[in-house]
């Protein structure tokens, strides 16, 4: 893979959540990782840690694709299909514009440095484990389209659409 760092799933679902809250994410040691399981559309929120206080992440569907944040469009992108980074980018870059039909998904709050990892893995995953989104603090909708070129390329993208402070 080229320049972008790239993080995936062993054939879960991935997660994503506050840096701060990774410590209450017990990933396959405990429900977390089945309850993201659940999440049947391409994103849901699963609630994790203490019971009288529960925090949310969101859950990225099961298909183990190797995710990558594009900043310029605060986009998750999943490679499905390309013969390089270079190639699946400008596929994203040259038709994310041009996308009519978005598959609405959640919301979610995001107040500090946000992180995506696989959702097996315990809340003590290192560093090289994580893909840092970098997003302003604020609320977002996370809409989900795929990205098809008549060259084989395929990506799956999911933007985060700031709506409120």
């Amino acid at each position: 893979m080229g320049a972008l760092k790239w993080v995936e799933s062993e054939g879960g679902p991935l997660i994503v959540l506050e840096r701060e809250a990774m410590n209450s994410w017990n990933g396959y040691r405990g429900s977390d990782y089945e309850n993201a399981c659940e999440v049947e559309d391409y994103v849901g929120l699963v609630e994790f840690g203490e019971r009288s206080s529960p925090s949310l992440a969101l859950a990225i569907n099961d298909d183990p694709l190797p995710a990558s944040f594009l900043k310029e469009f605060s986009a998750m992108v999943q490679w499905m299909a390309a013969s390089s980074e270079e190639r699946l980018v400008a596929a994203v870059r040259d038709g994310i514009g041009l996308i009519d039909d978005w598959a609405e998904g959640a919301c979610m709050r995001i107040i500090k440095s946000v992180v995506v990892f696989d959702a097996a893995l315990p809340g003590d995953a290192t560093d090289g484990d994580l893909l840092v989104l970098d997003l302003e603090p604020g609320a977002y909708r996370i809409k989900t389209a795929d990205i098809e070129t008549l060259e084989g390329v395929c990506a799956r993208v999911h933007v985060f659409e700031w709506v409120s402070d």
